[in-house]
């Protein structure tokens, strides 16, 4: 959805532990009331990008959510597995 416009826009929660979870917003912008209650009800700690990344004229936000996950997906495998090289986390 293009910043300002009526539709559907995409954000991301992601947490590998209880006490912490990230929430990115394309556009950077902050949570809303309900999201951040709901949030901070089942987390003590709130991380989120302050950067956007996204243009205000374009439609991907979707698309970065899901380049949020896999790249988060990415980092906790490498954490959690001790036998495996960067290399192979590489595409091909």
């Amino acid at each position: 959805m293009r910043k300002g416009t009526v539709g559907e826009h995409w954000v991301a929660c992601y947490s590998d532990n209880q006490s912490t979870v990230e929430y990115f917003d394309s556009f950077a912008d902050e949570p809303n009331c309900d999201m951040r209650q709901s949030m901070l009800g089942n987390f003590s700690k709130v991380k989120q990008n302050k950067f956007p990344l996204q243009s205000p004229l374009s439609d991907t936000c979707g698309h970065y959510c899901i380049y949020f996950f896999n790249i988060a997906f990415k980092e906790q495998f490498f954490i959690n597995t001790t036998k495996i090289t960067f290399n192979s986390l590489r595409s091909p």
